[in-house]
């Protein structure tokens, strides 16, 4: 006798179920519907801003302050303060920009006789002078090209043996550049 082949689909029941089941595992309650999700999307955006702007008046603050006090401990906490998904690198950057600021590690250090450019910094936000660098695919042959040159200095000058491994990495060489 023959049996009828389930097929796997979707309904909104299913849906909700997954979505309870998710937020009984990891308490995040998920958003149902698209007019939801927007309506989420549209006070992200909302919020991001005026967090954004509160960043920059804060920061341009924490430079005044530094120029009338030398008080290095405020870029610390300001940075500390930071999200976790702020672009702490691009703050700091900006400080020693427009302040007399550099970093030891992750310590700010107060550069005596620095001076502080406020005006400046208040026309360039932080995520505006440093901007995020775009995405760079892979160039899988380029780098599998590199690694086997490597080997290859390393067999001369350590005379170490990767004969078989340069050879097995010579047939994952792509034949045309590969896009994502």
């Amino acid at each position: 006798m023959a049996t009828k082949a389930k097929t796997a689909t979707t309904t909104p029941a299913k849906t909700a179920a997954k979505a309870v089941a998710a937020k009984a595992t990891t308490g995040m309650k998920l958003l149902v519907g698209t007019k939801a999700i927007e309506d989420a999307l549209m006070s992200i955006h909302r919020r991001g801003q005026t967090l954004q702007a509160d960043i920059h008046v804060a920061a341009c603050s924490v430079l005044q302050h530094l120029g009338q006090h030398s008080d290095i401990r405020i870029v610390a906490k300001l940075l500390n303060a930071m999200p976790e998904m702020g672009r702490k690198n691009a703050m700091r950057d900006w400080f020693v920009e427009y302040g007399p600021v550099m970093f030891d590690g992750d310590q700010p250090v107060f550069m005596q006789g620095g001076k502080v450019r406020l005006g400046d910094a208040m026309a360039n936000p932080f995520w505006k002078f440093s901007p995020e660098k775009p995405y760079e695919a892979i160039d899988v042959a380029a780098l599998i090209a590199s690694t086997i040159k490597k080997l290859q200095k390393d067999e001369k000058e350590a005379k170490a043996n990767h004969g078989s491994l340069i050879a097995g990495l010579e047939k994952l060489i792509p034949a045309a550049p590969t896009t994502h």
